[in-house]
């Protein structure tokens, strides 16, 4: 329910005391407002505060509140008054409130950490997307914009920090408290207010005039080191990018102990769940380096998208999220991540987007409850996904030269226009219609060149993405095309004899066209086109004669670099001649191509695209001669759907065995340890090295289980040696977990609760939650909601075992789910 725009704030001052002993915090709050229709009532957000002695004054005009009303379903108050509120008059709202330090991770909330029996304690803030409310009574909208100065009194032995910069800080007479006072803000909106009581400790440096700061509690500063370079590079390089400098004069990253989402982007103070900022080199691991990484990435592409220009209503969140998955190869240019958004955000937003139970990107939301659903694989994964597509697609359009690298963005027509973007609604709040108009070229009579609303509206207000289906015709030498909307369960919609589903998409389809005409595979058209119904591509003329040469034969690769979001079906014929070619020259295709036309064709064999299903699996065989990075963490996620098809089928062994035939190659020559280089780098393959023998484990190689399993027993009984990362020894615990018994479950359960390193103790959590006897997962459930396992926690221990272990593990969650929830 939104509230009514009669009157909007434009600056609040908050002068807040906090109790961490009584858990309790109260305020004074004055708003300034401007009135647009007259009025003699405000209705303003307020949940669960206590509110006292409200006025409205204007000059030396006082009126005190003659009625208060609340609404607790819609979160709101409504404050009435003896008097006519009219525009063009300066009014400020003012009043008393407190309330309790909640415990759910929301609003201002208390979080602990330490030992249980002598814990310490701060108090935090989550605001996104609607619990300011809850802290301060507010104008809770993202489109009521405002400034805010803040006032923070806290106890002895603590400190505050905000949004922005303390300019002083009072003693207060007869205590020990103290008053620290903030600057004030920029313009922005209150889902972006943060403040933080603690006792942490906290490294700087500064960069450009920005004050860069990284807190943690004091146990944990030394792990502070990597985020703080990480968020320098990035800050740099988001300024150069979007030509626009960062507008605070400081940037403060914390870890929080107790944090429900990844991390949030805050203006100025950042918060984060501690895994996602804490990183420890003295237990090194990739996955964990490049999670800190990406994260810092994603938060600091919001100072920009999100906190600079904000959304106008939440229906329009993927504006936040979708560019702030953009800047995650910014993070380290040298691990080679330019291709890694594949796997980690379109691979992701298929499956998600594949179910009927998906929604549009565009999502119309009203309530609270609604709005928090849509923070989801739509609004992030799809949502880049998407703005990755129209920025190769308008990138193709205006220059065949460009390519996105950290040179060339001031030449880049797409970010050149994102410039525009930013630089227009900065300070203020826009909608997607607003990105199509900065995004569009118009000729001299005022009309789009390029029709990017009409085209890029086709993949926003709907839910679902197109699969494009191309079929070889010899006699024309042409190839069909024709699309539908692709759904996981395609089988059993045509068993059904399901209704056609009718949507339709304005696609930007690019394609290769390779032939072997001179002996080898090779390119011989890169092409473009813009697909809205069924039409032909015509391929080259050289190719209208191949039928007098039985050995020469033509390849079409649908979805260049796979920046388009939508997947190809080939036929038979193209899979054959493309297996092929690959088994005897790996690389006519790219790495991001083969990842993509592999994950293309599993998806056919799972969806029943394909008359012969054996054709696809016999493909896969090139794999053994693989190497890349993204090409394999496509394939285990096509290996991962196999198993789980499979897992309760009597044919379960036989697929393990099949896996396993794929992945011997590349395990063995990979290992346990770093020996050589190849066409990854070392941190791909790092990557990579923990993938491949987790998987080679869990599916049972023999060899390699059996020297998990014994690496397993020496770390048990300290002869360990090795000096493995931590992605390595995840994989050793995991499998003494998956394959041992109650011992081996307690074990790794006693280092757990003794672990004091951030992310090995979540390397731990993750290894319990491998576990693969009926009993001990029972027990593993019952853990998750004790004092041993953070509140935060539960879901994703949960989520983690059904995943590793499958549909056997699902049907013991749910019964645990239902029997105390």
């Amino acid at each position: 329910i939104r509230l009514p725009k009669t009157v909007i704030p434009t600056a609040y001052r908050l002068d807040f005391s906090t109790s961490l002993e009584n858990v309790s915090f109260q305020g004074i709050a004055e708003i300034d407002v401007e009135v647009k229709e007259e009025t003699n009532f405000i209705v303003i957000h307020a949940q669960k505060l206590n509110l006292s002695n409200i006025k409205i004054s204007s000059g030396k005009k006082k009126w005190k509140a003659k009625s208060i009303k609340y609404n607790e379903k819609n979160q709101y108050v409504i404050l009435s008054f003896n008097t006519v509120l009219k525009p063009e008059t300066s009014y400020t709202l003012s009043m008393q409130y407190s309330g309790i330090l909640s415990d759910d991770m929301s609003g201002y909330y208390l979080s602990k950490y330490g030992d249980n029996d002598n814990p310490s304690y701060l108090a935090t803030t989550q605001f996104e997307p609607t619990s300011a409310r809850k802290a301060f009574p507010c104008f809770d909208e993202p489109e009521f914009k405002a400034t805010f100065q803040l006032n923070m009194t806290v106890g002895a032995g603590l400190t505050a920090i905000s949004n922005m910069n303390v300019l002083d800080i009072e003693k207060i007479k007869n205590s020990e408290k103290k008053k620290y006072i903030f600057a004030n803000s920029t313009k922005m909106s209150t889902y972006l207010v943060a403040f933080i009581v603690s006792n942490f400790k906290s490294i700087s440096k500064t960069n450009k005039g920005i004050d860069i700061s990284v807190y943690a509690r004091p146990e944990q500063i030394e792990s502070t080191e990597y985020a703080l370079e990480v968020a320098t590079k990035i800050l740099r390089f988001y300024e150069s990018t979007y030509d626009i400098p960062y507008p605070l004069p400081k940037l403060d990253l914390v870890a929080i102990p107790d944090f429900e989402a990844g991390a949030m982007e805050n203006w100025g103070l950042i918060t984060f769940r501690e895994t996602a900022l804490l990183y420890d080199e003295k237990s090194p691991s990739s996955i964990n380096k490049q999670y800190v990484a990406t994260v810092v990435a994603h938060e600091l592409a919001h100072q920009w998208f999100g906190n600079l220009v904000t959304m106008k209503w939440w229906d329009d969140l993927w504006l936040n999220e979708g560019f702030a998955d953009l800047g995650t190869n910014a993070a380290e240019p040298e691990w080679g991540m330019e291709n890694h958004w594949y796997y980690m955000d379109v691979l992701k937003a298929f499956k998600t987007d594949s179910s009927h139970f998906t929604h549009p990107i565009y999502a119309e939301v009203k309530d609270p409850e609604e709005i928090s659903g849509i923070f989801d694989d739509i609004s992030y994964s799809k949502g880049s996904s998407v703005i990755r597509m129209i920025e190769s697609w308008l990138n193709n359009i205006n220059s065949k030269q460009v390519k996105r690298s950290t040179s060339t963005y001031s030449s880049n027509y797409f970010f050149n226009r994102i410039h525009k973007y930013l630089d227009l609604y900065k300070y203020s709040n826009a909608e997607t219609k607003q990105l199509w108009d900065a995004l569009e070229s118009y000729d001299k009579d005022g009309k789009p060149l390029m029709n990017v609303s009409e085209t890029m509206g086709t993949f926003i207000n709907q839910g679902g993405y197109p699969i494009v289906m191309m079929k070889n015709n010899k006699d024309k030498n042409t190839v069909d095309l024709s699309q539908e909307r692709y759904f996981i369960n395609h089988m059993e919609l045509m068993n059904d004899k399901a209704p056609a589903d009718n949507s339709t998409w304005i696609i930007p389809y690019s394609y290769l066209v390779y032939s072997n005409a001179t002996g080898k595979p090779e390119l011989l058209e890169n092409k473009s086109i813009t697909l809205k119904e069924d039409t032909n591509i015509q391929l080259p003329r050289i190719l209208e004669r191949r039928d007098e040469n039985k050995n020469v034969k033509v390849f079409v690769k649908g979805n260049i670099d796979q920046t388009g979001f939508y997947r190809v079906q080939y036929d038979d014929e193209y899979i054959q001649i493309a297996c092929e070619w690959l088994k005897s020259d790996l690389y006519f295709m790219t790495a991001i191509d083969r990842a993509g036309f592999l994950n293309d064709i599993s998806a056919q064999l799972f969806n029943g695209r394909t008359e012969n299903p054996e054709i696809i699996l016999d493909c896969l065989n090139f794999l053994k001669n693989e190497k890349s990075n993204v090409v394999w963490q496509s394939a285990i996620d096509v290996f991962k759907q196999l198993l789980r098809n499979f897992d309760i089928h009597a044919s379960y062994g036989n697929v393990k065995k099949y896996v396993i035939s794929l992945i011997q190659n590349i395990a063995n020559d990979i290992g346990w340890e770093e020996t050589k280089n190849d066409d990854n780098t070392v941190h791909n393959r790092s990557q990579l090295r923990a993938t491949i023998l987790g998987l080679a484990c869990a599916v049972g190689e023999p060899k390699l289980k059996a020297q998990a399993i014994e690496y397993f027993e020496q770390i048990k009984n300290n002869t360990f040696t090795k000096e493995f990362s931590d992605d390595i020894l995840k994989v050793i615990y995991v499998t003494g977990i998956y394959y041992g018994n109650e011992n081996d479950f307690n074990y790794i359960f006693e280092q757990y609760k003794k672990e004091t390193s951030v992310q090995r103790k979540s390397m731990l959590q993750d290894s319990l939650a491998s576990v693969n006897l009926p009993f001990l997962q029972e027990k593993l459930f019952e853990l998750s909601i004790s004092d041993e396992i953070r509140q935060q926690d539960t879901n994703f221990l949960l989520m983690r075992l059904i995943r590793n272990v499958g549909s056997s593990a699902a049907r013991q969650c749910w019964i645990f789910v239902k029997d105390h929830w």
